[in-house]
């Protein structure tokens, strides 16, 4: 016992070294966050109209493209650069042709940096002004829908009513969820804590086994970070059962954020998995591409 005790004070220093990102981030210590298991309940449709088969077709598009950003970390002291990003999504939006320019944008957690209200509200500040030079160079209607949605990550539980304002203010106010972009299905993934928990495990699993289509899986914490594993879920089990059903069930990538700086995709051979960069500490996004002629999910990291 005595020698149990000196080895978890000798691992203090490491807990304190980690990144402020990390699984065993030392911020996390001073708060009880939220279990998972009292979160989850079930996946629910959020699908919206714009991105349906029906209005994308009606577009005259089978090609089409989102915007993924990862780790914003509203409330942070480092700075900020949304003025920055403005202008570089306005440009994209007038340079890139129309299977690139995004019609929805995911954000991969960590939305605030210490799960307080303002940090909240300041994304969702952010969030209006890209809907709103979206709508305008997509030539959208003032009721036209630009989605922007949204995945839980640890930050986002730090402080004690984290999870409280989280659901209260940020779209879709759920952490598990699934939404359909034309024949394509996204599957977003509560791994706030740094693991599904067993309910939301066996409920993924059954959901990605009765749907045939092609999908992609939107989660915080990635699977296997391209093996480094301190940012990575790890219960070895647990990890395994989710690469496996993604593996079976017609996944064709894995969209990831919390470690930072971003990482080549690891191949799984029939998916693959992404981690993006953080958009605040290292100024990086991601268009993705889905070609419903090929059943594919494509991938361009780019700095604003």
């Amino acid at each position: 016992m005595k020698n149990r005790f000196f080895v978890q004070i000798a691992f203090i220093p490491l807990i304190f070294a980690l990144s402020s990102c990390g699984a065993f981030g030392a911020y996390s210590l001073l708060f009880g966050e939220e279990d998972v298991e009292s979160r989850y309940s079930s996946f629910t449709d959020k699908s919206c109209d714009a991105l349906k088969p029906e209005s994308l077709a009606s577009l005259g598009l089978t090609k089409y493209s989102g915007i993924l950003i990862a780790d914003p970390h509203f409330g942070s002291s480092e700075t900020r650069h949304e003025d920055t990003f403005y202008e570089w999504l306005k440009n994209y939006y007038d340079t890139a042709d129309a299977t690139k320019k995004p019609r929805f944008l995911v954000c991969l957690g960590d939305t605030a940096d210490s799960g307080k209200k303002g940090q909240y509200e300041d994304f969702n500040s952010f969030a209006a002004k890209v809907k709103e030079i979206a709508k305008e160079k997509l030539s959208l209607s003032s009721t036209d829908e630009f989605p922007v949605y949204n995945v839980l990550g640890n930050h986002d539980l730090y402080d004690t009513d984290g999870w409280k304002h989280y659901k209260e203010l940020i779209y879709p106010y759920t952490s598990t969820y699934f939404f359909t972009v034309g024949k394509f299905r996204f599957y977003t993934i509560d791994t706030g804590n740094g693991s599904l928990g067993e309910d939301q495990l066996k409920d993924f699993e059954k959901l990605l086994a009765a749907d045939p289509s092609p999908k992609a899986v939107l989660t915080h914490y990635p699977i296997y970070a391209g093996g480094i594993l301190v940012f990575a879920i790890h219960d070895t089990y647990e990890r395994n059962r989710i690469l496996t059903a993604c593996a079976k069930h017609n996944v064709k990538q894995i969209f990831e954020g919390h470690q930072h700086t971003p990482n080549d995709y690891t191949d799984f051979g029939s998916f693959q998995e992404h981690i993006i960069g953080s958009f605040l500490y290292n100024r990086k996004c991601s268009i993705i591409t889905l070609d419903e002629s090929t059943n594919s999910i494509t991938h361009t990291r780019l700095d604003y």
